[in-house]
């Protein structure tokens, strides 16, 4: 079996106008300790959540092909449209 990893900068995921590096860095550092934890135990097709403060994991079969829609006045979309952001 071929696995593929990509890099991802966790800077590119978060979408917060007022989020600190410090907190994107300690994410990320969460995040991948995690991940190497699965892949220790393999345990592949998972993905890395956040739920409040605690870092779980998923499997994939549940979060692929579903979309997590938000709405207009969804107070991201709204501030993201304050700093200029185009949603397309």
């Amino acid at each position: 079996m071929r696995r593929v990893s990509r890099p991802v900068r966790l800077c590119w995921v978060i979408f917060s106008g007022a989020a600190h590096p410090t907190f994107d860095r300690n994410l990320s550092t969460r995040m991948g300790g995690h991940a190497t934890e699965l892949i220790a135990n393999g345990q592949f097709g998972r993905m890395i959540t956040l739920k409040g403060n605690e870092i779980a994991s998923a499997p994939l079969e549940e979060i692929a092909g579903k979309l997590k829609l938000v709405t207009e006045d969804n107070d991201l979309v709204v501030q993201g449209r304050r700093m200029g952001i185009c949603f397309g």
